[in-house]
C-alpha cells in the first residue's frame, strides 16, 4: 500500500521528479527515475513521466517501502548554532530564538520576509541564519511537499544588512526575476575609522576585458596565418582542406560571438563610466 501526498499551492507547476526527490531524500536519483518509469510512483492513480507537471490538489502515491521512517524528521532543520556571539552578538552563544528572529524583521508580506542580518551570522549551511529562519517560518506558512523558505541572495558572514527570504514559491520566483532583470539594486556602505587626508577612490571589481581583447587579437592573427599556410599546401587532400577550413570558420564564428556578447555587456554596464 502506497503513501498518498496531496500537492499544495507552492508545489503547483513543479515537475513530478523534483517533488519525489524531496519526499524520498534518502533514495538515489537513478532509483527515483526507475520507480517513476515502472509506475511505482503514481500521479492521481496513474503512471506519469518524470517531467509531468503537477497541479494543486493532485495526489502523488509513493511505495511505502521506499519511505524512511525518519524521512520527515530528516527534512526538518537542525537547531542552529548562533556561533560564538549568538544572533545578536550576545556573549552567550545560544541558539537563535523566535524573539531573536522577530527583532531582526524589517518588513514582512505574505510572500517575503526581510531581515536585518547581523554581523557574524552565516546565511547558508548548518548553524546558519537560513536554518533559523526556516525553523521560524515552518509553522507560519502553508504546508508544501517541495517548497522550503530560504534566502534569495547572500551576504558574507561579516557583512550586515538587508537579507530577503522567500515565504512562498511565488515570492521566490518574482524576486529572482526582478533581480535578474535589474529591477532590484543592491548598495553596500562602508564605515571607515581614521582620517582621510586626501581624496581617494576604491573600486573592487573583476575586470577581464583587456585579457579578452589580447586573446581575440592573437587568435585572429594565428587563424589568418594558419589559413594562408593551409591553402598553400599543394599535396594536401581536398577533403582535409575542406574539413580544416570548416573547423577554422567555426572557431572564427565562436570568437566573433564572444566579442559581440562582450560589447553588448559593456553597453548595458551601469559602471562603464567609472574611472578605473
Amino acid at each position: 500500500m502506497g503513501e498518498i501526498f496531496t500537492v499544495q499551492n507552492d508545489d503547483h507547476g513543479r515537475r513530478l521528479d523534483r517533488i519525489v526527490r524531496r519526499l524520498l531524500p534518502e533514495v538515489g536519483l537513478g532509483r527515483i527515475y526507475h520507480l517513476i518509469r515502472i509506475g511505482a510512483v503514481r500521479l492521481n492513480g496513474k503512471s506519469a513521466k518524470p517531467s509531468s507537471r503537477v497541479a494543486k490538489g493532485d495526489e502523488i502515491s509513493l511505495p511505502a517501502a521506499e519511505r524512511s521512517p525518519h524521512a520527515d524528521s530528516a527534512e526538518s532543520p537542525e537547531t542552529p548554532s548562533a556561533g560564538p556571539h549568538g544572533l545578536q552578538g550576545d556573549a552567550g552563544g545560544r541558539a537563535p530564538s523566535e524573539d531573536d528572529i522577530r527583532r531582526t524583521i524589517l518588513w514582512e508580506s505574505r510572500d517575503l520576509l526581510v531581515l536585518n542580518k547581523p554581523i557574524g551570522a552565516l546565511v547558508h549551511g548548518r548553524g546558519s541564519l537560513g536554518s533559523a529562519v526556516e525553523e521560524y517560518l515552518s509553522p507560519r506558512i502553508p504546508a508544501s511537499l517541495s517548497f522550503r523558505p530560504g534566502p534569495l541572495h547572500r551576504l558574507d558572514r561579516n557583512t550586515s544588512g538587508i537579507l530577503v527570504f522567500s515565504k512562498s514559491l511565488k515570492g521566490a520566483q518574482v524576486f529572482s526575476r526582478l533581480l535578474r532583470d535589474g529591477k532590484i539594486e543592491k548598495y553596500y556602505l562602508a564605515l571607515l575609522d581614521g582620517k582621510i587626508r586626501k581624496q581617494a577612490e576604491w573600486i573592487d571589481r573583476l575586470e577581464r576585458g583587456g585579457g579578452w581583447l589580447f586573446f581575440i587579437i592573437g587568435a585572429f592573427i594565428v587563424i589568418a596565418f594558419g589559413i594562408f599556410e593551409f591553402i598553400r599546401a599543394p599535396d594536401l587532400n581536398i577533403i582535409w582542406k575542406v574539413g580544416g577550413l570548416a573547423l577554422i570558420l567555426g572557431f572564427v564564428i565562436l570568437l566573433f560571438s564572444v566579442f559581440r556578447e562582450r560589447r553588448k555587456a559593456l553597453k548595458t554596464d551601469r559602471y562603464k563610466d567609472i574611472i578605473r
